[in-house]
């Protein structure tokens, strides 16, 4: 009797565990919706510390209604928005500046006052009902939360060769900077790289300028200076030997490097006489090789074979030379005579008035 008693019970229990165990499969304790909301906030600062913050539900149709039911039914799946620009938002009293806002991350509220910090842009039913099956803790609210982003101008600024310098433009973006908010929620701030559209034709200035730039709480704006690539030529000998100064030439954006070979006075260009070269972002060098013009020469007359000289006449000596005769001098008396030199002066004198006179007498008569 006792034995078979046994075998009935043995089989009833075996009848009930399915059941039971059907039972607690459906009474799920966690079953049911999971609220979402949707949040920006504007922090505000003190010493670089996050003191307070604006915090507004956004009923905004870029981010569809602030707040969500998740269940696995409706609303089962939510992804973050890309950032949207919110332009002087109103909210007692306060206005959010004018800026991007992008996604910060979320945190998980439990019903005991626990929180969980995630940074995933999407988020499902089956996710969060699964944490809490996992945690054996029930969702109180899941918070997602946008926030300001900062300003950065990259200003690209082209020096010439002359040392001017002109913009070509500028780029102005936004991005997150870093920061710690709620304590928790620790945002990884931004970078932004410079563009690549500029570095690909142009030349950095700086070697060491930063290829990409942090955003940072506040606006900021930086200078990226670029150049045009530089083209040198040299000039040269055979044997590398520099023949004038080297040509220092700014290359145009864009376009290929024409040029033509220079004279240079005693030489001829070797080879071709023109430089072409399609652009490139970077510096170049090139070499222009000369040769020594050769020149046909006349070679030197044979030299004519010098004439013997004819022999000195030697002078004969003279034959019996004539001794010359002695000069007589002026103031001596002629010989014979007896008169000076004194006395001839005179009588000239008395001849010559004489004839004066006997002139004049003449011409009175003709007259009368």
């Amino acid at each position: 009797m006792k034995k078979k008693f046994s075998l009935y019970l043995l089989a009833l229990i075996l009848m009930v565990t399915p059941v039971a165990l059907n039972v607690a499969a459906d009474n799920d304790p966690f079953e049911g919706q999971i609220v979402l909301n949707q949040s920006v906030v504007k922090l505000e600062y003190e010493d670089g510390e996050v003191i307070g913050k604006l915090e507004v539900n956004l009923p905004l149709d870029e981010f569809g209604p602030w707040q969500r039911l998740m269940s696995e039914t409706e609303n089962s799946t939510w992804t973050a928005h890309d950032d949207n620009l919110l332009t002087d938002l109103m909210n007692g009293g306060n206005v959010f500046r004018e800026t991007p806002y992008t996604y910060y991350g979320y945190y998980i509220l439990y019903k005991d006052g626990t929180k969980e910090i995630g940074y995933e842009r999407t988020l499902t039913y089956e996710m969060l009902h699964q944490k809490e099956i996992d945690n054996n803790k029930r969702i109180d609210v899941v918070e997602a939360y946008f926030g300001e982003t900062s300003q950065m101008i990259l200003n690209y600024q082209l020096k010439d060769i002359d040392g001017s310098t002109s913009l070509i433009r500028s780029d102005v973006t936004y991005g997150k900077y870093d920061l710690k908010y709620l304590d928790e929620i620790n945002v990884k701030g931004e970078t932004q790289p410079i563009a690549q559209d500029l570095i690909s034709k142009y030349i950095l200035v700086d070697s060491s300028t930063p290829m990409s730039y942090a955003y940072t709480k506040e606006n900021s704006a930086f200078d990226v200076n670029l150049r045009l690539p530089i083209y040198t030529i040299q000039f040269q000998d055979e044997e590398g030997n520099s023949l004038r100064a080297n040509e220092t030439i700014q290359a145009t954006l864009d376009k290929a490097f024409e040029y033509v070979a220079p004279g240079i006075e005693g030489y001829e260009i070797k080879g071709m006489n023109k430089i072409s070269s399609p652009y490139t972002n970077e510096d170049k060098e090139f070499t222009l090789v000369y040769s020594k013009k050769v020149t046909d020469s006349v070679g030197p007359e044979d030299p004519v074979d010098p004439v013997d000289p004819v022999k000195p006449v030697e002078p004969s000596k003279p034959t019996n030379p004539v001794k010359p005769t002695k000069k007589v001098k002026s103031n001596e008396t002629l010989p014979g005579t007896g008169i000076g030199n004194s006395d001839n002066l005179a009588a000239a004198t008395f001849i010559i008035t004489g004839i004066t006179f006997l002139g004049v007498s003449v011409l009175k008569k003709k007259e009368l």
